[in-house]
């Protein structure tokens, strides 16, 4: 169920849409993602609040989650860049609009990416990329392809490596940080983007998945065992 900030109602887009039934042992806690934006028209600037209900078939009732709130807001542009679309992809031809955008929540600042048809009125995709610090302009890049390269700082010598393709296509997030050097973007020889410097910051490895260590019959002839 989805009301407005003065409490209307907002009417689903088909209001005979289904969910597939969920099956949800004992004990058990299961997530569904679902998008609002094809089921509601939730796209105008304002306050939103949402309520999820489940069907408990067996009990023939309803449960109900608590209210919560969401803003939907332009937010402030620092770039934009209009596009072609190369030959040989999707929508050849065409051009997209690509446009950062911050946008100021209670405890951080964050960085948003807009992909959009402006001809064609669509919107591919908005992506929130992470925290910018104040002060700290990101970096943008486009490839080859034109598919934008985002790096920003999200913290003390820490940075955030973003990929977005035309379409919207969600290629991937990498953090790095600075070490001896601070990470930037450079664009290789055959076109593509790549980060220089800094250190990729890979997690430490699970027990599950971690090299073995050396056994103690590893060890030269001659050494202590401790």
């Amino acid at each position: 169920q989805v009301t407005t900030g003065d409490n209307r109602l907002v009417a689903p887009r088909d209001p005979n849409y289904e969910l597939e039934p969920l099956m949800v042992p004992n004990g058990a806690t299961v997530k569904r993602s679902v998008n609002l934006v094809t089921l509601y028209p939730v796209t105008d600037f304002g306050l939103y609040r949402l309520k999820a209900s489940i069907y408990f078939a067996e009990m023939h009732r309803y449960f109900s989650s608590p209210l919560t709130g969401i803003e939907v807001s332009e937010g402030k542009k620092i770039w934009e860049q209009t596009v072609g679309v190369p030959a040989g992809s999707q929508g050849e031809g065409t051009y997209r609009l690509y446009t950062l955008l911050t946008f100021r929540q209670p405890k951080d600042n964050m960085l948003y990416l807009r992909i959009e048809d402006k001809e064609g009125g669509f919107i591919y995709g908005t992506y929130p990329l992470g925290r910018l610090l104040t002060g700290n302009e990101p970096r943008v890049m486009l490839d080859s392809k034109n598919r934008v390269h985002v790096l920003q700082l999200v913290g003390p010598k820490t940075y955030t490596y973003s990929r977005v393709g035309l379409n919207g296509e969600w290629l991937g997030q990498t953090t790095y940080v600075e070490l001896k050097s601070r990470p930037g973007l450079k664009r290789l020889a055959s076109g593509d983007v790549a980060i220089s410097g800094g250190q990729m910051d890979v997690p430490v490895a699970t027990a599950a998945n971690a090299p073995a260590g050396p056994k103690l019959s590893d060890r030269p002839a001659g050494m202590p065992a401790q």
